[in-house]
């Protein structure tokens, strides 16, 4: 694909195991794959998982190239290494966007597509995209990644039960490189494949949280632009559902991957 980058990964669990694909798990803007924590155990007794730390990431090495397109390619350079052909992608936020990108630009590798969290456009259209946007990029210049992780562990994980999972996140988020961050952000804003939608013909499952930094509405219109979509909405939670609400997000993904109904509430 042009461009030979050794992603940091995880890759266990077998394809011998139920599911007939691997499953890539894709993690947002300012995460690592150790955002999984809660879906490779669970999902690698169903299949194999594969796991990567996008460039910049983790333990992932510093590439210059944070582009979703170019992160998309990345993660299929990796696949194309493993000599994974086809795999099933779930991406969170950021992670959501890379995996509709990968899902455009290859979609015969795509069997099954979930995405939590995220839209198919970065585009600045509202003004509380527009002040989202410059909270995070000045904070982390002004005042570094280790204030905006607490922050927005903070806003993630509410709750008094998410105490040690807000603590861990806030930790382990507060490591990001503040350069990678930055220009990550900087050059994600505008990206889009809302034209580019259609092409998706795999059944595809959008998952989105009611208390989000973008409303449920919008998801809806992505949800609408797809050809195999189904929309499932989790009451009450916020923009981390892998791990807000780690159990369920799992049964939901689980019965999607098997074609069954989706357990309800």
């Amino acid at each position: 694909m042009g461009f030979d980058v050794q992603l940091n990964l995880l890759d266990t669990g077998s394809v011998e195991r139920g599911l007939p694909h691997p499953l890539v798990l894709i993690h947002g803007i300012g995460g690592s794959a150790d955002d999984w924590e809660s879906q490779i155990p669970f999902f690698s007794s169903h299949c194999r998982v594969i796991v990567p730390d996008l460039p910049g990431c983790g333990r992932s090495p510093k590439t210059g190239r944070y582009t979703i397109p170019a992160f998309a390619n990345d993660v299929w350079a990796t696949l194309d290494r493993l000599g994974v052909a086809e795999a099933n992608l779930v991406g969170h936020s950021m992670g959501g966007a890379v995996a509709l990108q990968m899902a455009v630009d290859a979609p015969h590798r795509v069997p099954r597509l979930i995405i939590a969290d995220t839209l198919a456009s970065f585009e600045i259209d509202s003004t509380k995209k527009f002040a989202l946007y410059w909270y995070r990029l000045l904070a982390v210049k002004l005042l570094g990644p280790a204030w905006l992780s607490r922050a927005v562990a903070m806003k993630l994980f509410p709750e008094p039960e998410h105490a040690d999972t807000r603590q861990r996140v806030a930790d382990r988020n507060a490591l990001n490189d503040k350069e990678v961050y930055l220009k990550t952000i900087r050059s994600i804003r505008g990206w889009t494949v809302m034209d580019r939608l259609e092409r998706l013909s795999m059944p595809t499952l959008v998952l989105a949280a009611d208390q989000d930094y973008f409303p449920v509405s919008d998801v809806q219109v992505l949800t609408d632009a797809l050809p195999q979509a189904r929309l499932e909405v989790f009451k009450g939670a916020h923009h981390h559902l892998p791990l807000e609400c780690s159990e369920r997000f799992n049964q939901v993904v689980l019965a999607f991957l098997l074609d069954n109904d989706i357990p309800t509430t």
